[in-house]
């Protein structure tokens, strides 16, 4: 997987993603990305949904990554909620903070001892997005 640090690398995975069939990045996902996992990953259920699935579903969503959406963080002044837990092993918890940092009215909220997806954070979530809409 591509590393932040190297700003370089990530922008020619970018423009890959940008410029390739889904298939010809599922493959490429495949081989550098899953096969690269330690073995206890695999047991995942995700990641066998992903590998049954021939890496279609992480193929369309890297290429929608790479792709030019009209705008920039920058342009979004609705007011925005981050809530990220720090045990997250899927989405690094600096990448999240500091996505919240480049959104205007972004509220970023830290979970403690919280996983990616984790169900009591999501409902609590639910929660809060409703209390905003009222």
């Amino acid at each position: 997987m591509a590393s932040y640090k190297n700003k370089e690398k990530v922008k020619k995975e970018y423009e890959f993603y940008k410029n390739s069939s889904l298939t010809k990045i599922a493959k490429h996902l495949y081989k550098n990305y899953i096969l690269t996992l330690p073995s206890e990953y695999l047991s995942n259920i995700n990641i066998k949904d992903s590998i049954q699935n021939e890496c279609i579903a992480m193929a369309q969503e890297a290429k929608l990554q790479a792709l030019d959406w009209g705008f920039t963080s920058k342009d979004i002044s609705q007011k925005t909620y981050i809530y990220h837990g720090i045990n997250d092993e899927e989405v690094d918890f600096q990448a999240a903070k500091k996505s919240s940092s480049l959104l205007s009215s972004c509220k970023f909220e830290k979970l403690e001892n919280q996983s990616h997806c984790d169900p009591k954070s999501f409902y609590k979530f639910l929660e809060k997005l409703v209390d905003a809409v009222d």
